[in-house]
Order: structure tokens, then C-alpha cells, then sequence
């Protein structure tokens, strides 16, 4: 019962944070950018912190995320780590939130022209989520570091 109340409660934030679509685009992003900020602190932020710095064993989002979006083993590696792969935020939510935290975190060093997630491109790479994630992010890091 507790926790029916409580979902029940937080749906109704949730609407009334997101607010109904407008129109203009801007006001459309200023929604997806709300939208996208209220995701990670709702499934991200426990692990990465609500700066992106990480904790303990869970590595710094912060200055680094830019790196990973210059090549496609990047891009994939950030959508099928487990805690995106196996999100139960949808692939459009889970492309605004990738997209947001790129903006957020690493916004004075990112390309101008870097490309922003696709929703098409979430449900591609997160069909094979990682089972080995910080072998592969050790090796993608490596490759970032020659480059």
C-alpha cells in the first residue's frame, strides 16, 4: 500500500516537473533538458554523484565524457554499460540523458559539432550490454590517451 502511495506521488511530480510539450523548439528542449536532468538524478546521480564525479570505484563522468564520444567504441561503450543498458528509461529518455550529461559535464571541451545521441542509435547499442565494462573502459581510455 506504502509503496503504491508512493509511486503514485511520484508519478505526479514527474508530470508535473516535465509539464506538457510546447510547441517551440526551444521551449521543447528546455523540457527534454528538464526531463533529462530530473533522469539522472533519478537513476545516475546514486553512483555518479549529482557532478558527475563519481565515487569509490565508479569513474568520474566530469571532463571525461567528451573523450568518449569521438569514436564509435565510446559512443557504444557509454550506452551499453549496465547501468544505461539495462535502464528502465526508454531509448529516447536514455538518448536525452547521455546527451545531457555530455552537455553538463564536459560542455567547455566538447566539439562544437559533436553528434548527439539518437534514440535509434540507444536501441542498437544497448541490445548487447557489457559484461566486462572496466576492461573495455581501461582500453578505450588508453586509445583516447594516443590519440
Amino acid at each position: 500500500m506504502r509503496l503504491s502511495i508512493l509511486r503514485l506521488c511520484v508519478a505526479i511530480c514527474v508530470g508535473f516537473y516535465i509539464g506538457s510539450a510546447s510547441a517551440s523548439s526551444e521551449e521543447d528542449s528546455n523540457v527534454s533538458d528538464r526531463r533529462a536532468k530530473f533522469n539522472y538524478q533519478m537513476f545516475c546521480q546514486g553512483c555518479h554523484a549529482a557532478d558527475g564525479v563519481g565515487h569509490k570505484s565508479v569513474p568520474s563522468l566530469r571532463d571525461s565524457m567528451h573523450q568518449f564520444m569521438r569514436f564509435k567504441e565510446g559512443r557504444q561503450f557509454m550506452v551499453r554499460v549496465p547501468g544505461s543498458a539495462n535502464s528502465v528509461l526508454s531509448d529516447a529518455h536514455l538518448a536525452e540523458v547521455l546527451n545531457w550529461m555530455v552537455n553538463e559535464f564536459s560542455q567547455h571541451i566538447v566539439e562544437k559539432n559533436w553528434r548527439e545521441y539518437s534514440t535509434e542509435e540507444v536501441q542498437e547499442y544497448r541490445q548487447s550490454p557489457l559484461l566486462q565494462t572496466e576492461k573495455i573502459r581501461a582500453q578505450l581510455v588508453q586509445r583516447f590517451s594516443k590519440k
